[in-house]
């Protein structure tokens, strides 16, 4: 996985090639509007006595799964230290450039401003593939209760609302949050592949196991 800008980390994405990955162009629109959103915050995150909270309306084509209710009580029950330094969450509004990029990104852990974004996900609750995905992938949404359906393109998967918001609460924020204590842990020994290992180790023990 390429790393852009630096110390951007922590992308959970869907590549429409079936291949989660980071593009490295400097026209990725998720990292243009995660840039927009530090510029537009940065004296207000400052200022925050504690982790600052901003919801965005949702772009009409797509739709935001997670409230800051949610994630504020996913948080009681994980330890408090995971929480160290963290400095803003943002459930982020989506853009028409987003719909038509080749990968759709999930969430994203901005290292140097300490902060996580969440990206609201394609209105008609489906994730597209040319063929089906690898048992891993699949078990990646069908543990949340996503569905399977075959066309004579591919396929597709279906997530509920409900399905929607335990994939994005249980694994995308929980694996974010995961990069966010490597950090605090220090990563900077690690390589790609161990960070991502990590977080997905944490989704795992924190988000489908703790919550």
């Amino acid at each position: 996985m390429k790393i852009w800008p630096p110390l951007l980390s922590g992308l959970r994405s869907n590549a429409r090639s079936q291949n989660r990955r980071t593009n490295s162009t400097p026209h990725n629109p998720y990292f243009s509007e995660i840039e927009q959103i530090l510029k537009q915050h940065k004296k207000y995150i400052e200022k925050s006595p504690g982790i600052y909270f901003y919801t965005y309306e949702t772009h009409p084509d797509f739709y935001q799964p997670l409230t800051m209710r949610d994630i504020q009580i996913f948080f009681t029950s994980i330890p408090p230290e995971f929480l160290r330094d963290l400095q803003a969450i943002f459930l982020c509004r989506g853009s028409k450039k987003q719909m038509l990029y080749h990968e759709t990104i999930f969430g994203c852990y901005d290292a140097h401003a300490k902060s996580i974004f969440v990206f609201p996900f394609p209105k008609d609750q489906c994730l597209y593939f040319s063929s089906k995905p690898k048992p891993s992938k699949c078990l990646e949404y069908e543990r949340h209760g996503a569905k399977w359906f075959s066309t004579e393109t591919g396929g597709f998967f279906y997530f509920t609302k409900e399905a929607l918001r335990s994939y994005y609460l249980r694994d995308v924020f929980a694996h974010e949050l995961g990069h966010h204590v490597d950090h605090l842990l220090g990563w900077n020994h690690k390589n790609t592949d161990q960070i991502e290992r990590f977080a997905e180790w944490f989704a795992l023990t924190y988000g489908m196991g703790g919550y």
